[in-house]
């Protein structure tokens, strides 16, 4: 499946960066968040927040896979950095987390089995109840397809 332009935005700037940053899962994290508000600031987006934050989410760890950098940290840190950008954004944080785990599903067509159940353990040992939900999400988007 294509990415959307978002995600190739996304994804382009995360490999743009990503080979010079000190830490490579942080600098991906932050990058989604001001992708994610830079796009929501904007005076008319043309794509709802829950879809700005999925695509945004997925471009930036399809960057990770392509540079083989590690999912699952980057996932924990991309919830973490977007639950408190949610406050910026006067979006609900429980929203905003679920719609950062759906974009991370969307890696589910791309990355392999053993790299999603790794993302799963590594989400559910940090939020409570989030790796079930992420489960769930990532069979969704894989009947999706």
């Amino acid at each position: 499946m294509p990415l959307s332009p978002l995600e190739q935005l996304a994804r382009d700037r995360a490999l743009a960066g990503i080979d010079a940053a000190p830490q490579p899962v942080v600098f991906a994290a932050e990058l989604a968040r001001q992708i994610v508000l830079e796009t929501l600031a904007a005076s008319k987006p043309k794509i709802s927040a829950e879809e700005t934050v999925r695509h945004c989410c997925h471009g930036v760890l399809t960057a990770l896979l392509l540079k083989d950098k590690p999912l699952h940290l980057a996932a924990v840190e991309m919830l973490d950095r977007l639950a408190h950008a949610s406050q910026d954004l006067h979006v609900d944080p429980t929203e905003m987390m679920t719609w950062t785990l759906s974009g991370i599903a969307l890696l589910s067509a791309s990355a392999s089995p053993q790299a999603m159940h790794a993302i799963q353990e590594a989400i559910g040992a940090k939020f409570m109840g989030a790796g079930e939900v992420f489960r769930e999400l990532c069979r969704q988007s894989s009947a999706g397809r």
